[in-house]
């Protein structure tokens, strides 16, 4: 197991140079900014060629030209690799491309990669920034493999920034409020019928519509990754280069009550499940991770706008939060996750926001008051605290979301929150019930 939290020095690097890798890059251009994971990152010169002493695990290697004429750099590309004990990874420039792409000669690969063994590149490749391992895993100890086979198909780069800057429109979108769901209009049979030949058109229609007999419910651990891979064409965003998994921003389902679409749009648990179903839970938590890496490391909108999508869904997924099924996830995962995240973001990105407004200011409030009479665990109030505690330093979380440490999770003079239907089996009638609830 690789020790964290540790500079190199000889004695470490004889130690873990069995169980370390490279990344060989060959005719890497000179002025081309590079960066691996949180490594420092750096503007090449001629004597270049590398990364070594590389950790088993997933990576995040990222780049862009400098140079770009008329002075502006060129897009940033990124690409995700894993490594095992001893694994040599060998990529070469394509000038005409601007990117690192997989050598085709496998014959030449294996004697470069054998060189790599025998140290004969040794003083081009820079080591492994050790100290910085821990943090790297804090943001993408989730991610796996098929998420990464899936994102980047056939190991190609992903393009995280294009060349023209985004627009006013955009910039002001990332920053947006959240938006506020409103009543959903009543459907008739004509409108039906409309509607659903706009179904094979619209994504977020196709989506629920396969679910509108209800998802079944496996017996087997939903954290478990599907047996077989599903079919990913009918969910991906029509306007991305990145195959994301598709997160509808509104419930869109035929021939249900206003009320009932009313209620899927406010609790996400319909729509979680349906994608728990689809993916597996596992493949959501490591695009979610993935999502915010791109954001945070290779500067992408489009991560940006999917780490956002996440956050909404498992902060408003009420039914799903409470259950003991997700529990675990819920109140114990996504916590720790959201807490690293936020550590990364710049405090100014929110200077301008009016409080209360920011899309994270508000997931925050709906997350913390979902679980506000959940039974926690030790461990799970630890994490739960430690990101309240976290989001009212950063975002200045308004204080009316109760205090967890006032909460002891075993104590029995804890408040119980009792349901309306519970009240009115006590013998409260509704008038009396709403009175009461008025006050």
């Amino acid at each position: 197991k690789i020790v964290l939290e540790m500079q190199w020095t000889p004695d470490t690097a004889n130690e873990l140079l069995p169980k370390c890798s490279s990344l060989l890059l060959l005719g890497a251009p000179t002025n081309l900014e590079v960066g691996l994971d949180y490594n420092p990152c750096y503007t090449t010169g001629p004597q270049f060629k590398g990364y070594k002493l590389i950790p088993p695990g997933v990576h995040f290697f990222y780049y862009q030209v400098l140079n770009k004429e008329g002075g502006n750099p060129g897009p940033r590309k990124a690409l995700f690799f894993v490594t095992v004990y001893q694994q040599i990874i060998v990529k070469q420039w394509d000038p005409q491309r601007e990117e690192f792409v997989a050598l085709e000669d496998e014959e030449q690969s294996e004697r470069l990669a054998l060189g790599v063994k025998r140290l004969e590149f040794d003083k081009h490749l820079g080591p492994y920034a050790l100290e910085t391992h821990s943090h790297w895993l804090s943001l993408a100890n989730s991610i796996i493999p098929s998420t990464i086979d899936r994102i980047q198909a056939g190991g190609k780069n992903v393009l995280t920034t294009v060349p023209e800057a985004p627009s006013q429109e955009k910039i002001d979108q990332m920053f947006s409020a959240a938006e506020k769901n409103g009543e959903p209009e009543e459907t008739t049979p004509m409108d039906q019928e409309a509607e659903k030949k706009k179904s094979l058109r619209d994504p977020d229609v196709a989506f629920f519509e396969q679910f509108k007999e209800g998802i079944p419910v496996d017996e087997e651990d939903e954290e478990n990754l599907p047996s077989s891979k599903p079919d990913l064409s009918s969910f991906n965003e029509p306007k991305s280069d990145i195959p994301w998994i598709h997160i509808p921003t509104k419930a869109k389902v035929l021939g249900i009550s206003a009320s009932e679409l009313t209620r899927r749009n406010l609790d996400k648990t319909y729509l979680f499940e349906a994608l728990v179903k689809q993916f597996g839970l596992k493949e959501l938590v490591s695009e979610f991770e993935m999502a915010f890496v791109m954001f945070c490391l290779g500067q992408s909108f489009e991560g940006f706008e999917q780490w956002k999508g996440f956050v909404h869904l498992f902060s408003s997924s009420e039914d799903a939060i409470r259950s003991e099924k997700y529990s675990k996830f819920f109140l114990e995962d996504f916590p720790q996750i959201l807490y690293h995240q936020i550590l990364e973001v710049p405090e100014d990105y929110f200077e301008d926001i009016v409080e209360g407004k920011n899309f994270l200011v508000v997931d925050l409030k709906d997350y913390f008051e979902l679980i506000s009479d959940c039974q926690l665990s030790s461990l799970q109030h630890k994490r739960i605290s430690a990101l309240r505690d976290l989001a009212r330093r950063s975002f200045k979380i308004a204080e009316e979301v109760e205090d967890l440490d006032e909460m002891d999770p075993d104590d029995d003079d804890a408040p119980v929150f009792v349901s309306r239907e519970e009240l009115l089996k006590l013998g409260l009638s509704e008038e009396d019930l709403d009175k009461l609830l008025s006050h």
